[in-house]
């Protein structure tokens, strides 16, 4: 029964990204879908292992500050660089 649910929506369940309707349906399948549960645990668990041994490197501060300067809302209109067309 858990083989018609995609990898990428348990991945997205385990995630957070689900709308609520979706989170609900998987988590009301593995009520009764033990196949499912354990999937669901296993993707849970290699999250886990990946967090847990992943390398961690800071933002250096300039990246950081060029970033937040493109992401605000009152500069994004002009961060966008304008390319000339083909002449």
């Amino acid at each position: 029964m858990n083989q018609d649910i995609d990898p990428r929506r348990i991945d997205a369940f385990i995630d957070g990204e689900l709308d609520l309707a979706s989170q609900l349906e998987i988590e009301d399948r593995m009520r009764g879908d033990a196949g499912l549960r354990e999937r669901v645990e296993g993707a849970r668990q290699l999250q886990s292992a990946v967090r847990d041994q992943a390398d961690y490197h800071e933002v250096p501060p300039a990246l950081r500050e060029r970033l937040e300067a493109l992401a605000a809302p009152e500069a994004a209109p002009d961060a966008v660089p304008k390319i000339a067309p083909d002449a």
